[in-house]
């Protein structure tokens, strides 16, 4: 087997999409994405990629989408999710990686890190471990035996690149049974929106800056920096078809119709703390109803769709009107027009891998486990070392960095 670059970009990449192991971060949208966005990283600054092509003879086992690029001077490679191969072929993945490391000497790199998208063992829903035999742990081992460094099974927010951690549905099945799955809270929440008419729509280039305007009230609550319109826009340019804006709607003449009528109902039943939630909605939607408001954006998000999956990047909500649970409208919109474009898997994306309700991070797998999904652990990240000297180097300096963020973040939080 020899390693190839694959000069026609539209072959990598169809490649990728067909596979088992397909990610859109192992893609050269991704790749060119990563290098206009260089000045917002802050993990390293990307020069290049290379689109290398595992090859016997003429026929290709797999693909590598290997970012090229540096951070304070120090020099490296990674390969996001890993290689694009069959894991389960042991004698592929070894001659692989194997591969990859002599790309990497050739190269003079300090090091080259890998996160390959591999399923570490099965978990219920709660996160504990199912003893059904399933284990790719013998990937981890082969990995550690050719030389690289494990950074090991902790923490989903560890200093890691990428998280080791997400939730995902299947949505293969009827979208009744997709839908029998949810929590009876997300039931409820769905019935309600639907009785207040929120509706959800495919965006556009347009609708970039309702996600701007509702990502700007996370900010102001958690103090992150925000991201930019051309972070967006260069995503929809990069991914073209796969990049979706999705937008969840308010008909407000409609809302404040039958908001007055829950009220009127409410009231007469005695009820006074259902009244008085029925009067709050009521007075909500009429405060922006009075501004001049009509249809009214109250979440929007942009999801990657490809092959048999849909990823979830970003989505935010309008916090004002959080009652009606915008999200879940519009989560499953985006499930029934995935499922429409072949879709079977709906990833939520990360979380911390804990179901612990003392987690600081727990409202992420609160939410996202009521849509029914599985629990998804993958193997972590992985170093070849070629310096450890400096890349002992590089990981302080880093560590050093991350702490000097977080607290100028938590000052801009604090204002």
């Amino acid at each position: 087997m020899e390693i190839r670059e694959v000069a026609d970009s539209a072959a990598f990449d169809q490649y990728v999409i067909q596979s088992n192991s397909c990610h859109y971060m192992k893609t050269t949208m991704y790749g060119e994405w990563r290098i206009k966005q260089d000045k917002e990283n802050y993990n390293f600054n990307i020069r290049k990629y290379y689109k290398l092509g595992f090859y016997e003879g003429n026929e290709l086992k797999g693909t590598a989408l290997v970012l090229s690029g540096s951070w304070f001077g120090h020099h490296l490679l990674y390969i996001p999710k890993g290689p694009c191969i069959d894991y389960s072929n042991k004698e592929l993945r070894v001659t692989v990686f194997q591969l990859l490391k002599k790309f990497a000497d050739e190269r003079h790199v300090e090091f080259l890190r890998v996160d390959p998208d591999v399923i570490r063992v099965h978990h219920d829903i709660k996160g504990n471990v199912i003893d059904d035999g399933f284990s790719n742990e013998e990937v981890t081992e082969d990995l550690k035996s050719l030389g690289f460094t494990h950074k090991g099974y902790g923490y989903a927010y560890n200093g890691s690149w990428l998280n080791r951690f997400t939730l995902i549905v299947d949505i293969s099945k009827p979208m009744d049974q997709v839908k029998a799955g949810f929590s009876s809270r997300r039931k409820r929440t769905l019935k309600k929106a639907a009785n207040f008419k929120l509706t959800t729509r495919i965006g556009t280039k347009d609708d970039i800056q309702t996600i701007l305007d509702l990502q700007m009230q996370l900010v102001h609550q958690k103090g992150f920096t925000p991201s930019s319109y051309s972070y967006f826009s260069d995503m929809m340019d990069c991914f073209g078809e796969h990049a979706v804006i999705y937008i969840t709607e308010i008909d407000l003449k409609y809302a404040e119709e039958n908001a007055r009528q829950d009220y009127e109902a409410k009231k007469n039943s005695g009820n006074e703390r259902a009244a008085e939630n029925a009067k709050e909605t009521l007075e909500l939607i009429q405060s922006y109803a009075s501004k001049g408001f009509s249809i009214m954006p109250v979440a929007a998000g942009m999801f990657i769709r490809m092959g048999n999956y849909n990823w979830c990047w970003y989505y935010y909500f309008h916090k004002k009107f959080n009652r009606f649970s915008p999200l879940d409208s519009l989560h499953l919109y985006a499930m029934e027009d995935a499922k429409k474009h072949g879709v079977i898997y709906y990833d939520l994306c990360g979380f911390s891998g804990t179901s612990d309700p003392k987690d600081p991070e727990y409202h992420l797998y609160e939410y996202k486990h009521e849509f029914g999904p599985q629990f998804i652990e993958q193997i972590g990240e992985f170093d070849y070392v070629r310096s450890r000297q400096m890349w002992k180097l590089f990981k302080f300096e880093k560590l050093a960095f991350n702490h000097i963020k977080r607290k100028i973040t938590s000052r801009y939080k604090k204002r």
